[in-house]
C-alpha cells in the first residue's frame, strides 16, 4: 500500500538506490507514500461507488490503499430518483473510472436529483381552480411546477360558482382528487362546465360619503357615514364589505399638524359604513383626498367594486 517517493539529505531524487562515499557522518531520509484511492460523493442526489478489486464501497467505505501500480475500476450507481452526473479529479466523464495506482488518487462522483414538470390545463365552458399538495400549483394563476422524482402530488379541482367539475384527463381520470407520482413529466387537464341559466353578471354597486368635504382644515376628526347601494337583477344581492380606506397624502406629513390616527374606527372586510376621517392636509396647498373602496357580491358569487371619496 506504499510507494517509494524519493531520497532527501545526503542523497536526493527518486531512484531506488542511494550510493554514498562515507568521508564523514551523513544523514539520509527515504520517503514512502501511501498509495491510497479516495472517493468523495457530492451533488443534490444520492448514490454509491464500488471498486474492482474490492476495497471501496462508498457511502460506507470511501478510501482504500492498493499495492503500487494496481489498476482499479470504479463504478457509480445512482439511487432511485437520482442520476449519475459524472466524475471529477482523477477521472472524467460518465463511464466507469479506471485508474492505475502509481500514486495516491482522489476521485469525486457527482449525483443529481431527477426532477419532472407537472402541467395543468383547464378546459370546458365553466371556470374553476386547481391546487396541489405539496404546494406549487394554483391554477388559474400558476399552472405548472417542477417536482423531485418520486414525489406524490395530489391535485384538487374546485369549480367556481355557476360551474361544475366534470373530471380529469391526461395523467388522471375520474372526478375525485388526482394523485400522481412524478416518475416522468406529467400533464393533467381539468374540465369545468357552466351550469345553464346560472347568473354570470356582476352586481351593480355604488357608494357616497357624507360629508364629502372636510372643511375647515382644523386637524379634527369628522364623523363619516357612507351610503352603499347594491343591486343585482340575476341571483340577487348578497352583501358588501369595506376593502380599504386610503389617503392621497402620507399620514403625518410635514405641515399637516403631525396628528396620529387620521383614519379611525373603520373595520375592513366587514360591511362597515361609519368611521372618522381627520380634516387635514400637508403644507403643499393641495387638498387631501380620502378614498373608501367597497366590494359587493351577489348570490351567485359574482363581485364588483365601487370607490367613493
Amino acid at each position: 500500500g506504499y510507494v517509494f517517493s524519493g531520497w532527501t539529505g545526503a542523497c536526493s531524487g527518486p531512484g531506488s538506490t542511494c550510493v554514498l562515499r562515507i568521508q564523514s557522518s551523513a544523514s539520509v531520509t527515504a520517503t514512502f507514500t501511501r498509495v491510497e484511492l479516495t472517493v468523495a460523493l457530492t451533488g443534490s442526489g444520492t448514490g454509491s461507488v464500488a471498486s474492482v478489486p474490492a476495497g471501496i464501497s462508498c457511502g460506507a467505505d470511501c478510501s482504500e490503499a492498493y499495492a503500487p501500480n494496481t489498476p482499479v475500476t470504479l463504478t457509480a450507481t445512482a439511487d432511485a430518483g437520482s442520476s449519475f452526473a459524472g466524475w471529477s479529479g482523477a477521472c472524467t466523464g460518465t463511464d466507469a473510472c479506471s485508474v492505475v495506482m502509481s500514486t495516491a488518487r482522489n476521485v469525486t462522483a457527482t449525483f443529481t436529483r431527477n426532477t419532472h414538470e407537472l402541467t395543468v390545463t383547464r378546459t370546458g365552458s365553466g371556470t374553476g381552480t386547481v391546487t396541489s399538495m405539496p404546494a406549487g400549483i394554483a391554477c388559474g394563476a400558476d399552472c405548472a411546477e417542477t417536482y423531485i422524482e418520486l414525489t406524490s402530488v395530489t391535485l384538487t379541482a374546485t369549480p367556481a360558482p355557476g360551474s361544475t367539475f366534470n373530471g380529469w384527463s391526461g395523467a388522471c381520470s375520474g372526478t375525485g382528487a388526482c394523485t400522481t407520482t412524478m416518475l416522468a413529466a406529467r400533464a393533467v387537464s381539468a374540465a369545468f362546465a357552466a351550469i345553464p341559466g346560472w347568473d354570470m353578471t356582476p352586481p351593480a354597486i355604488s357608494c357616497s360619503a357624507s360629508p364629502n368635504r372636510l372643511w375647515p382644515v382644523n386637524h379634527k376628526l369628522v364623523d363619516i357615514r357612507v351610503a352603499v347601494s347594491l343591486t343585482d337583477a340575476g341571483s340577487g344581492p348578497a352583501g358588501f364589505k369595506l376593502l380599504s380606506v386610503t389617503s392621497s397624502e402620507p399620514l403625518n406629513a410635514k405641515g399637516d399638524g403631525d396628528t396620529a390616527d387620521d383614519m379611525k374606527g373603520w373595520l375592513l372586510n366587514t360591511p362597515d359604513v361609519t368611521g372618522q376621517l381627520r380634516a387635514e392636509r400637508s403644507g403643499t396647498r393641495r387638498d387631501r383626498v380620502y378614498r373608501l373602496t367597497y366590494r359587493g357580491f351577489d348570490v351567485a358569487g359574482n363581485t364588483a367594486t365601487a370607490r367613493c371619496t
